[in-house]
């Protein structure tokens, strides 16, 4: 045997393939069963040689071994590798004459490559459950979020970015707090040291529309895992996390305004006889599950609702703006009551009037800071009948106090409100309520001036 490289050595250890030589080289035993070599037999078929029309069995077991290999991947893919594969072998003898070419081809080629990249990204990003991809309409921003349009939203978001970047999760918060090692009341704002600092599994801006989602459609924590792809108790930790951190910041804008200011914006309606009306006070209920614990079940059920329910105080300025918003307290609570343990006559001054249903009996507790009340007259028995001053009066005051009813009814189009309220929300539902409840704040007004 000979070989054109000089490494090679022939010994007797060695075979050649019966493929590189022609039939006339064999000789058939007499059965037909074997073939053997004729003496001095040259093997003479290489992949250098002439083409042999005749087609081994071998190579025909080897061409059906590739189409089983390959039957799967049948259809427009392949049909594009096809066409790449005979487009770039016609792209490679073309230019192997041709360096400079080639080069162009090569940078064409990346600079194509690299646009494919980025469309395929912008792709994935658009079918993503996020922000980017609902960007370009504002009724879906609406409809996910509640804010009115993307601009808003981007506005709401560099308002609370800022702190936002470095938040501590609730779950870590609690382990802090578990291992004394909190050093405010509210360790979740103290931000994590970069060398412990663990990678986001979900960005900051998608935390927020995680957040807005949740609370805004009631979506469930598994659907949001399954959207965001991500474990539950993920989306339990980021809901409580940006709860807590909403509660906060909201809570710390100054959303009681000034005699002056209600003025400037007061309501025709209002122009005349409740022109120093500074609230419209009400009170509204959220249903939730009822407690083992029959103690509380007997405080918290309501025989408005029927059910156990959380009762909350929202009052709102004449121009429907959202000034006050309590916390939740059992069901069975009053309205007087209410009113006292949530300090709200704290922020009542001298000459300040209010509206507020009939069932608000707290005419001495605003009368002790100097201001008065509004409700609309009162029948103590089936059997009174209002006078036509009555009437009108109540006609009046219900004219203008139904803005406070409007203002509670967009508090509960954040669906999470709908369902019966789980056990299980009873540490954040609190601070639930009042982020919804100012959001509001950040629509469009109730009332046009």
């Amino acid at each position: 045997m000979k070989r054109g490289d000089k490494k090679f050595s022939s010994n007797r250890a060695l075979y050649c393939c019966s493929e590189h030589f022609v039939e006339a080289d064999y000789r058939k035993s007499l059965t037909g069963a074997r073939r053997d070599l004729v003496k001095n037999a040259v093997p003479s078929i290489f992949a250098w040689s002439d083409h042999n029309d005749e087609v081994s069995q071998r190579s025909v077991r080897a061409s059906i071994r590739g189409d089983k290999t390959t039957k799967s991947f049948t259809g427009p893919l392949d049909l594009e590798t096809e066409s790449t594969t005979g487009t770039f072998e016609a792209m490679t003898a073309s230019t192997k004459n041709n360096p400079q070419e080639a080069d162009l081809d090569g940078k064409a080629q990346d600079r194509d490559l690299v646009a494919e990249i980025c469309d395929l990204r912008q792709r994935l990003s658009l079918s993503k459950f996020g922000l980017e991809r609902f960007a370009s309409s504002d009724d879906d921003i609406f409809f996910y979020t509640g804010f009115q349009s993307y601009n808003a939203l981007i506005a709401f978001w560099n308002f609370v970015k800022p702190c936002s970047e470095s938040l501590l999760s609730w779950n870590r918060a609690r382990a802090k707090v578990n291992g004394n090692l909190a050093d405010t009341a509210f360790p979740y704002l103290q931000g994590q040291s970069k060398e412990k600092q663990r990678k986001r599994e979900i960005q900051p801006i998608d935390q927020l529309w995680m957040f807005l989602t949740r609370v805004r459609l009631g979506l469930f924590e598994r659907d949001l895992a399954h959207r965001f792809d991500v474990s539950v108790s993920t989306v339990s930790d980021v809901v409580v996390t940006w709860a807590n951190y909403l509660y906060i910041l909201l809570g710390s804008l100054p959303v009681w305004p000034s005699k002056e200011k209600i003025k400037e914006h007061l309501p025709d309606s209002f122009k005349g006889k409740y022109e120093n009306v500074r609230g419209i006070l009400d009170c509204t209920e959220l249903k939730c599950e009822l407690p083992k614990d029959y103690q509380k079940h007997s405080e918290m059920y309501s025989d408005y609702k029927s059910h156990d329910t959380f009762k909350g105080l929202v009052c709102i300025s004449p121009s429907g703006w959202i000034t006050f918003v309590s916390q939740l307290y059992p069901g069975r609570i009053s309205d007087k009551e209410i009113v006292e343990k949530s300090n709200f006559c704290q922020l009542i001054e001298a000459g300040d009037q209010y509206l507020a249903d009939k069932g608000f009996e707290i005419h001495d507790l605003i009368a002790l800071r100097g201001g008065s009340l509004y409700i609309p007259p009162k029948r103590f028995s089936a059997s009174d009948q209002f006078t036509e001053n009555q009437c009108f009066e109540t006609m009046s005051i219900a004219n203008v106090r139904i803005h406070v009813e409007r203002a509670i009814k967009r508090i509960k189009t954040w669906h999470i409100f709908n369902q019966v309220l789980p056990l299980s929300t009873y540490g954040s539902i609190n601070q639930i309520w009042t982020v919804c409840a100012l959001l509001v704040n950040f629509q469009n007004p109730i009332i046009s001036v």
